[in-house]
């Protein structure tokens, strides 16, 4: 998938993402989505990683990539507040949904 700075307006992109892409791609001719995502990692600029990710992300993608996550942290969670379900059950009805 291309992404060019128009298609990044439409989805309402920062407007220092697009100008820190900018500065590195032509972005008239587009970039691909994984060598912009790789290159937003490579300069720790994972909060307009993980943005742009969940914007080209289908909802089916999307909900898998949020179980994931929350089932990264639950341990954390759980250990704080071990009498705290809501959020095990969570993931288990995210996952039931699928």
């Amino acid at each position: 998938m291309k992404v060019t700075k128009r298609s990044l307006q439409k989805l309402r992109t920062c407007t220092e993402a697009i100008v820190f892409l900018e500065d590195n791609f032509d972005m008239k001719k587009g970039v691909n989505a994984v060598e912009g995502i790789k290159f937003f990692m490579k300069h720790d600029r994972f909060r307009d990683c993980n943005w742009f990710l969940t914007r080209i992300m289908t909802h089916e993608q999307r909900v898998k990539y949020a179980i994931y996550a929350a089932s990264q942290v639950l341990c954390i969670f759980e250990k704080r507040y071990p009498n705290d379900k809501r959020p095990r059950k969570a993931i288990l009805a995210a996952k039931r949904y699928l």
